[in-house]
């Protein structure tokens, strides 16, 4: 994982093909990876690929856990 900072001041992180998770303080959990072309995300057991412009909805798959 490689971590910049922009001429913005915003963090930019590349690389990230194990992926982050965040978590808010109640709970909620989204988790983003990058692969080769595009990323996943899991946003509470709903998963999506991003990809060429495109959102595409993936199986729900709630006992995967991240």
């Amino acid at each position: 994982m490689n971590i910049e900072v922009n001429d913005k001041g915003i963090i930019e992180l590349r690389e990230v093909f194990g992926g982050i998770t965040l978590i808010t303080k109640d709970g909620e959990k989204l988790h983003i990876a990058m692969r080769d072309s595009g990323f996943e995300i899991n946003y509470e057991g709903a998963y999506m690929e991003l990809k060429m412009g495109k959102l595409i909805s993936l199986e729900l798959q709630s006992t995967r856990n991240n």
